[in-house]
């Protein structure tokens, strides 16, 4: 995997798993340092791909997770940018909370369908459709204040 992007294509280390002790192993191997089982060559292509996959999907799911702390920042800001009539301010933020979800969903696309997750990739997974509820929710309070401002202190806004 490349470094284009560190939402939807991390730069990963590859590494493949032993099919017995399940200790993260240098994908070439012959024999699992560990434990000695002898890996098979096409059974190390696969894990490694599955291991590289799981752990890509992961850090990606995390470096967006960070942005849910900025949900109480954005959110604050936009309800200052209405109550001081200050559209730009308020719009700036539906930005990013309009920037969070496509985020989210362009890991969905890219990550969300796989069938050999881990357990860490399902809670990435469970993280990442919480993240979109609580985007989702905040974009609609935005659009609701903007709304509101707009109807009762129309000319404010002109």
């Amino acid at each position: 995997m490349g470094t284009d992007s560190s939402f939807t294509d991390p730069a990963v280390s590859p590494f493949a798993e032993c099919p017995t002790c399940k200790r993260l192993i240098a994908p070439k191997a012959e024999f699992c340092p560990h434990c000695r089982e002898p890996i098979d060559p096409q059974y190390a292509k696969l894990s490694t791909f599955i291991v590289v996959f799981n752990t890509a999907a992961c850090s990606s799911a995390n470096t967006i997770k960070t942005a849910e702390y900025a949900a109480i920042i954005v959110f604050v800001a936009t309800l200052l940018g209405v109550i001081m009539v200050a559209p730009m301010l308020a719009l700036v933020n539906v930005v990013n909370s309009v920037m969070s979800i496509a985020a989210i969903i362009l890991w969905f696309r890219r990550f969300g369908r796989f069938g050999f997750g881990d357990a860490d990739y399902e809670k990435a997974k469970r993280d990442m459709r919480i993240s979109l509820v609580l985007w989702i929710v905040l974009l609609a309070v935005q659009a609701l204040a903007i709304a509101y401002f707009l109807k009762f202190r129309p000319l404010l806004w002109s």
